[in-house]
């Protein structure tokens, strides 16, 4: 088992230090659905910090680059009474929204790669990037939804192969975007504002055999917006 909420905290610490700060960057997610009732939509803009904290170089490997992510899982109201959302990480990727951008509008680039100054170069080449660009099914982001939205323990896992009946994803893009930072999760999701930093199943460890709702948190549905 481990403690998820350390990771946050040991973020923090880091970005607290002597650190050098690279150029910040949002995004527009949108996620459309094909239902029987018609095209679905939903988006939401991420924004990405980035900072060399110092350490790590010079080499291939970026130890010392850190993100981080403020903004909130895309939601789209597939029919009534239900909603998607495409989180902002997974349990197995838990940097998923900061590392996406950078891998379907420039992927060429290694996320992370290379020395301070080139990871800078990669992030203001992100930025010039013009227009929406398709992430390819094997990046779609993790969709999940809630038997019951008042529960964040009811959680479940979506396949995007198994949405169910005519209902499917017709396909997900990414465009670099000044728009202000999407926020207002809570009024889907009450719960997230006294649950912030915590598991869905309300716990801060994360257990082998754990559910669902024991492997992702609030933090996978919205980062450093506040409600």
């Amino acid at each position: 088992m481990r403690l998820w909420s350390a990771l946050a905290a040991l973020g923090a610490l880091v970005l607290s230090g002597c650190s050098q700060q690279l150029p910040t960057y949002r995004y527009r997610m949108t996620v459309e659905v094909e239902t029987p009732e018609g095209l679905k939509t939903g988006s939401s803009v991420i924004e990405v910090k980035t900072w060399n904290n110092g350490k790590g170089f010079p080499g291939p490997e970026a130890g010392g680059i850190r993100t981080q992510v403020r903004g909130e899982a895309v939601a789209i109201n597939i029919a009534p009474g239900q909603t998607l959302f495409a989180l902002l990480g997974s349990p197995d990727n838990p940097d998923y929204a900061a590392g996406i951008a950078m891998a379907v509008l420039l992927p060429e680039k290694p996320f992370k790669g290379g020395s301070p100054e080139v990871w800078g170069q990669n992030l203001e080449a992100l930025q010039n990037v013009k227009g929406a660009r398709a992430v390819p099914a094997d990046k779609w982001p993790f969709l999940v939804r809630f038997r019951d939205v008042k529960d964040p323990k009811s959680v479940e896992e979506v396949s995007p192969d198994a949405l169910g009946g005519d209902v499917h994803i017709k396909r997900i893009t990414i465009e670099v975007t000044d728009d202000d930072v999407t926020s207002g999760i809570e009024k889907r999701l009450p719960w997230i504002p006294s649950m912030r930093g915590k598991l869905l199943d309300g716990t801060n460890i994360i257990f082998p055999a754990g559910s669902l709702s024991n492997k992702i948190g609030t933090g996978d549905f919205s980062a450093g917006v506040k409600a």
